[in-house]
């Protein structure tokens, strides 16, 4: 099961007030004056609950305070887990506590709290046993591309050491590595062009290199990944996507909208690629890669769930000054081969150049984000319109069901800007109850 750490408090109240449309927030039929006497209990969810309509929980409880007004600390664990994390807590709602369940599995959990008395003498701990299911009350459900279980990894897919014909103010891959890597990178795949670059001297156990390398051609250029062989570079599209796969590898098309890029007829015919660059630090002139964005719209519209295409973000850099101008957040269970492969043909990864999200997946029916660095967090249906909008501190919007795709934007005040994966709405077979909304605090 995944873990998240706690989310700052007042992220954690304003998207309890977003989602359940609730005032304050205090638990259902607690008020603020009964706080002041509350015992410690879990008030949601309840013994046997069913969690569904989401991959986000929300755990809420209520502790009494000590004769000096204090309250102690609450943690809370999972199932015969010994990783205890702290509950936040509320400064307004005395004997107020609440934490944001991230990605379980499905199945059976015990949720576990504890509050230990400020001399350490005593210890209160408390459970409750609920079944997590994929079920929703709409008649519809949004599939999330975010919510597996597992850590957030930082990731390069795009980039040339001095193997590369024009990579000569660069560095050797195992340096370059290392450039990476002290910046807080945690895999990297080297692609210089037409020759595989694999610095696995460079690798450990908390640093990850991919054997890869650049497929350049006039007709379009192509990242292969877990490769061992370069294609010819004068063979067309196709036959160079399908050299990539047939070795195992998956292809990614590299920077459309460049003078040697892709048009949405590429887009739309060409097979075998899991992703393009919807970001290129070298090539996108605009923070917000409008052109790319359009791109993207036009052929996850023309291919449909089942051929979903992901957006990546790219450094390409050729020299050490242009690191770290684009890159992919990506969830996975490990640092291994086979996760990190995963979580990319599963589009568990978010592409960003400047903002990471804290909280980005479903709560309660409503698609919820939050980001420390942005301005503001934007909601786009698959028309390219802006269909809610709000503070970076925390916004969700609760689809109609009329909308195909969703996804999620978070924007800095200069720009920079990280881009979900779609959530697409999938039909449950029962009437829709749910209503679109967007509120932010």
């Amino acid at each position: 099961m995944g873990f998240t750490p706690a989310v700052p408090r007042a992220v954690v109240c304003l998207l309890v007030a977003l989602v359940m449309a609730t005032p304050g927030c205090a638990p259902d039929g607690v008020t603020a004056a009964e706080q002041d006497g509350a015992s410690f209990e879990i008030v949601a969810p309840r013994e046997g609950s069913v969690l569904g309509n989401g991959d986000l929980f929300l755990i809420e409880g209520t502790a009494p305070r000590d004769d000096d007004g204090t309250i102690d600390p609450v943690e809370v664990a999972f199932d015969f887990e010994e990783q205890w994390v702290p509950a936040e807590r509320s400064s307004s709602e005395p004997g107020r506590w609440r934490y944001l369940w991230a990605d379980p599995t499905p199945g059976r959990h015990r949720i576990r709290a504890r509050v230990q008395a400020r001399n350490e003498e005593s210890i209160s701990e408390l459970s409750v046993s609920v079944e997590v299911r994929d079920v929703w009350s709409t008649g519809f459900a949004i599939d999330s591309p975010h919510g597996g279980p597992g850590s957030y990894y930082k990731g390069q897919l795009h980039l040339h050491s001095t193997r590369s014909f024009d990579g000569w103010t660069s560095l050797p891959p195992a340096q370059l590595a290392a450039e990476y890597k002290r910046r807080g990178y945690s895999f990297l795949a080297i692609t210089d062009h037409d020759v595989v670059t694999y610095a696995v001297e460079a690798q450990d156990d908390r640093f990850l290199m991919i054997p890869a390398y650049e497929s350049t051609s006039e007709s379009g250029h192509v990242t292969g990944l877990w490769i061992s062989e370069a294609a010819d570079p004068l063979l067309a599209p196709q036959p160079r996507l399908d050299h990539i796969t047939a070795q195992g590898g998956m292809a990614m098309l590299n920077h459309p909208g460049w003078r040697v890029g892709w048009s949405g007829a590429d887009f739309r015919t060409l097979k075998g690629y899991f992703g393009f660059e919807v970001y290129n630090g070298m090539t996108t002139t605009d923070l917000r890669a409008e052109r790319n964005l359009g791109l993207w719209h036009e052929v996850l519209n023309a291919k449909g769930w089942a051929n979903r295409v992901w957006a990546v973000a790219v450094d390409d850099a050729h020299d050490v000054g242009a690191i770290d101008r684009g890159w992919i957040q990506l969830k996975a269970p490990n640092l291994g081969h086979r996760a990190i492969r995963e979580a990319l043909e599963s589009g568990s990864f978010y592409a960003s150049s400047g903002p990471t999200f804290s909280v980005l997946g479903v709560l309660d029916g409503a698609i919820t984000a939050a980001s420390p660095e942005a301005a503001t967090i934007r909601f786009i249906d698959q028309d390219l319109r802006t269909v809610g909008e709000g503070p970076g501190a925390g916004a969700s919007y609760r689809p109609r069901g009329t909308e195909r795709w969703v996804r999620v934007e978070a924007v800095q005040s200069d720009g920079r800007t990280a881009w979900s994966q779609p959530f697409w709405l999938l039909f449950n077979g029962s009437p829709a109850t749910a209503d679109a909304s967007v509120t932010v605090g």
